[in-house]
């Protein structure tokens, strides 16, 4: 199931490093990558692929791990990924460098689901100097890093856990490494869930015979806005007329 995937799909700072991957499962991910939905459909990515041990070690210098933990190395030592995938752009297919950005989301999340899909998985890795990647990459000036990631067998623990009464979202860690990652509920992620209390307490008067509902399709999205107006308008009444003069 895609939700068993999503579980299992954490940002992993810590890997067996005893199993490697190949190019040809990087070129798979790949694949998956290239299908993703693009703005325009103007496909601007490039891709370069790294599982030999030493371009692997050249890019893990230029990336920063768990910001969010200042006190500890990570990955440890021993722990670092198996491979890496830099997502780049080509400026010679648009060079707005900012335009892609929600691209870059899809396809760096579609890998890391194929990738948890063979038992494997990683990371997506913001920290680090462009500029820098390009260049030690050897990259031509028209090819642009905008994201990394990382891959290989994770090798640590990852606990989801809810968001404490203080509202911190930070992740932790306890005395055994024991990765927490706090996360919101269900009901505090669903904006419309207002909006469906205020429904539920309005008078029956606005609500029509089932026979009017499916005579009229738009009934509910009509009514929905009106309500919503009258709604909106009160509150604002209720707020000017509080206020201090």
């Amino acid at each position: 199931m895609l939700y068993d995937l999503v579980v299992k799909n954490r940002s992993y700072r810590g890997y067996d490093h005893s199993v490697k991957l190949t190019r040809q499962q990087l070129e798979r991910y790949v694949e998956h990558a290239r299908l993703c939905p693009s703005s325009v459909n103007r496909q601007p990515f490039k891709y370069f692929l790294a599982c030999d041990e030493e371009t692997v070690a050249v890019i893990q210098a230029q990336t920063g791990w768990a910001r969010a933990l200042p006190q500890m190395k990570l990955p440890h030592p021993g722990k670092e990924p198996a491979a890496f995938i830099v997502i780049c752009q080509d400026d010679t297919l648009d060079a707005n460098l900012n335009r892609y950005q929600r691209d870059v989301g899809a396809v760096a999340q579609t890998m890391l689901l194929a990738a948890v899909e063979e038992g494997l998985g990683g990371i997506m890795i913001g920290n680090f100097a462009a500029g820098e990647v390009a260049k030690v990459l050897h990259l031509p000036e028209n090819i642009h890093p905008l994201l990394i990631v990382a891959f290989g067998k994770p090798d640590e623990k990852i606990v989801l856990t809810g968001v404490g009464e203080d509202g911190d979202t930070n992740y932790y860690r306890d005395e055994n490494d024991v990765h927490y990652v706090p996360k919101r509920a269900l009901e505090e992620e669903q904006l419309i869930t207002a909006y469906c209390s205020f429904l539920r307490k309005c008078p029956s008067t606005f609500t029509p015979s089932s026979a009017t509902m499916n005579a009229c399709g738009s009934w509910r999205c009509t009514m929905f806005r009106r309500r919503l107006t009258s709604y909106l308008l009160v509150s604002t009444m209720r707020i000017v007329s509080s206020s201090p003069v």
